[in-house]
């Protein structure tokens, strides 16, 4: 009897392409807040973060509340490009922004 060997985990390849950052607030006030504490972020330990590692906490760690927008980028400057946007109080030109709820029906 042999006793079971562990197979090393392989180490996977980090995922590339377009992510969206989704943010959520009770206000627009309160949205703006939050992508400009986004921007902070990024500017200090938040440089090297993953962006499909950002935006899979903000969809899953934050409530879904009243006032939401959303980036979809690539690199940093194309999420600091949209937050700075929303801070501003504009919809992003690589975003959406408001409260309204849509319907997909892919493939129809």
């Amino acid at each position: 009897y042999l006793p079971a060997r562990e197979e090393p985990v392989p180490d996977s390849e980090p995922f590339t392409g377009p992510v969206p950052w989704v943010l959520s607030a009770k206000n627009e006030t309160a949205l703006r807040e939050q992508a400009t504490r986004l921007v902070a972020f990024m500017d200090a330990e938040g440089a090297e973060a993953a962006p499909a590692d950002v935006a899979f906490s903000l969809a899953t760690t934050r409530a879904a509340l009243e006032h939401r927008a959303a980036v979809v980028g690539e690199d940093p400057a194309d999420f600091r490009r949209g937050l700075e946007a929303i801070a501003a109080g504009a919809v992003p030109a690589d975003g959406v922004s408001g409260g309204k709820v849509g319907f997909l029906f892919s493939g129809q």
